[in-house]
């Protein structure tokens, strides 16, 4: 899709992507929360993860397993993940602002749960990705989570601020730079770079 920057990537930056497959690439985020922090792009132009096609789910499960390999043998960590969900009319709402599928892997062992439903938010345990295509076309965008605590969508009746789950993230472990946009951090987007490169072989 012409103006997105993850369908440009593999056309115009190749160098950033560490790892892809018949349905996904790996590259480090822009604005890492720590280093090591990843993000699984769709190739297809897909707004969210509950629009994936469930042929797609194989490629997915590879990607993550290749990413707990390696944050396991580099930062001795289990994976946080997590996606923003759906961009509606604005980035006021808790969407990310890249309207691209995008999953986040962070070298990093919290649970997020309690939090969420601190700040209000209705939970709900998931058994399978599958689950999240009756999350999407909905008036506020989903939150996928998966922590320490499981498996599970998160959803506000209220608009919650965008990079949500960024800032929730960033509080955690006392980061006030957890907005991409205003801190890119390439300082450390270059150290995840060089560091990860070649080990998703």
């Amino acid at each position: 899709m012409e103006d997105c920057c993850f369908c440009e990537m593999l056309d115009k930056e190749k160098y950033r992507v560490l790892y892809q497959n018949d349905g996904f690439f790996l590259t480090p985020s822009l604005g890492p929360l720590v280093e090591g922090h990843l993000l699984a792009c769709s190739k297809e132009h897909l707004t969210a993860m509950g629009y994936l096609d469930i042929s797609f789910g194989r490629e997915l499960r590879t990607i993550r397993e290749k990413v707990e390999e390696v944050f396991q043998e580099f930062y001795s960590s289990k994976v946080l993940l997590f996606e923003h969900g759906e961009i509606k009319s604005s980035c006021r709402t808790a969407g990310s602002c890249i309207n691209h599928m995008h999953l986040h892997f962070l070298p990093l062992e919290l649970s997020l749960r309690e939090d969420l439903i601190e700040d209000g938010a209705k939970i709900k345990d998931l058994e399978g990705l599958t689950e999240l295509n009756s999350f999407v076309d909905k008036n506020n965008p989903y939150l996928f989570i998966n922590d320490l605590s499981g498996r599970y969508v998160a959803t506000f009746n209220q608009e919650t601020p965008t990079q949500y789950l960024r800032a929730l993230v960033g509080r955690k472990i006392g980061l006030k730079e957890w907005n991409w946009r205003l801190y890119p951090r390439w300082k450390i987007f270059g150290e995840t770079l060089l560091k990860l490169q070649g080990k998703f072989d």
